[in-house]
């Protein structure tokens, strides 16, 4: 596949792009922060790491500095999403867990969804197999790793739902 759907928005730092699948991100997105912490030292990162990941970001995306995000099967990040300062969102474990496999294995790969207009704060860990419902949020320095309905505040390691969010 190797392909990169970019549309209208702006990149505020330094951004790598490490594809062999595909990266798809919608209009109106904002990747970098100038009054951000790290803006002149640190870089933002999109890898697919296969022919079959496939990155969607949705419209009116904004992040913060030091994204990273690694895909080796499928991330889809809604509209309206809001992310902090050095977060990571990665789809499989990197490695594989057997001590033979360890080295020359990319692990077990498993989807994350996260929904629309859902904000992650500073420091979050989002792994595989999570979907993060719409409205929700997640608190600083979170490591996500689960199934969460929309209109929650999620946090702690491991994270859970701490309050429901009462619509305006």
């Amino acid at each position: 596949m190797n392909n990169i759907g970019i549309g209208i928005g702006k990149i505020n730092q330094k951004i790598k792009i490490w594809n062999k699948g595909c990266i798809y991100l919608g209009n109106n997105f904002s990747i970098g922060y100038y009054r951000g912490g790290g803006i002149d030292g640190r870089s933002s990162e999109i890898q697919t790491r296969a022919k079959e990941a496939i990155v969607t970001i949705g419209n009116n995306f904004q992040s913060n500095n030091g994204l990273f995000i690694c895909c080796l099967k499928k991330i889809t990040i809604g509209n309206d999403c809001l992310v902090g300062n050095n977060v990571t969102i990665m789809d499989h474990n990197a490695h594989g867990i057997s001590p033979t496999k360890r080295k020359n294995t990319q692990g077990t790969p498993n989807e994350i969804v996260i929904e629309n207009n859902v904000w992650i704060g500073n420091g979050v860990t989002i792994l595989g197999g999570t979907i993060i419902g719409e409205n929700s949020i997640v608190s600083v320095g979170s490591v996500v790793k689960g199934v969460f309905p929309s209109n929650v505040i999620i946090q702690g390691n491991p994270a859970i739902i701490a309050k429901k969010i009462e619509k305006d």
